[in-house]
């Protein structure tokens, strides 16, 4: 009897896309090495998927730090560091002419992206474009109107998708200013994950039950209904 779901192309077709994603990235912003800034949370199902060696060699992801550096203050939006800054900045896009954000699609993250782009990021390569050192995302990397050699920086954004839809992420990205800095990628079949050879979870927040019960909403249902 044929089973009604083969969890083993699960993790095949999700590392399958994530590597054409990356392919994608590396055409576009003409490198092989990749810097990642990954959210903690995503770290852990990428461990169901494969070894991290593994997925270097399939990304060509170089390095790995994390998006967690910022949170929301106080009520009034205000953005508070968590913990000094381990990472240069000025030494990461002087080594990495491809930076990645990688993260679920919520809003908060997104925001917290937009902080990192324009805190840590941004001052440094508004100094060095002023010095002729740096590009953002220009399509010619050779250099300069002055001839002078420079550094191309581009940023991508990947995301899982779990709450929002293509166009609302594009919408939020525009609104926060970042539509011409990140190129954007949805990752697609990132859920669900597999945990055990018959075990898959969608991870949803308390199992999707608020959104069945208290909001009357069959989303959850249907997602399972697509598996």
């Amino acid at each position: 009897m044929r089973p009604i779901l083969d969890t083993s192309k699960i993790p095949q077709e999700s590392l399958k896309e994530l590597s054409e994603i990356f392919s994608k990235i590396s055409i576009e912003n003409n490198s092989q090495r990749h810097l990642l800034i990954l959210q903690k949370k995503i770290s852990k199902y990428l461990n169901y998927l494969t070894t991290f060696t593994k997925l270097k060699e399939i990304t060509s992801i170089e390095r790995v730090i994390w998006i967690e550096e910022y949170s929301d203050g106080s009520d009034d939006g205000n953005k508070k560091l968590l913990f000094e800054s381990e990472y240069d900045y000025l030494e990461l896009i002087n080594n990495y002419n491809s930076i990645v954000f990688l993260c679920e699609d919520d809003l908060k993250l997104l925001d917290q992206i937009s902080v990192i782009f324009k805190d840590k990021f941004l001052p440094h390569l508004n100094d060095s474009m002023n010095q002729g050192k740096h590009e953002i995302g220009a399509d010619n990397a050779d250099g300069n109107s002055n001839g002078n050699k420079v550094h191309n920086v581009k940023f991508s954004l990947i995301t899982t998708n779990n709450y929002l839809n293509h166009e609302s992420i594009n919408l939020t990205l525009e609104n926060l200013n970042l539509k011409g800095d990140l190129r954007y990628y949805n990752w697609r079949s990132f859920k669900p994950i597999l945990i055990e050879d018959d075990l898959v979870s969608l991870e949803l927040d308390d199992c999707g039950i608020t959104e069945i019960y208290k909001y009357n909403s069959i989303d959850q249902l249907d997602k399972m209904k697509k598996l």
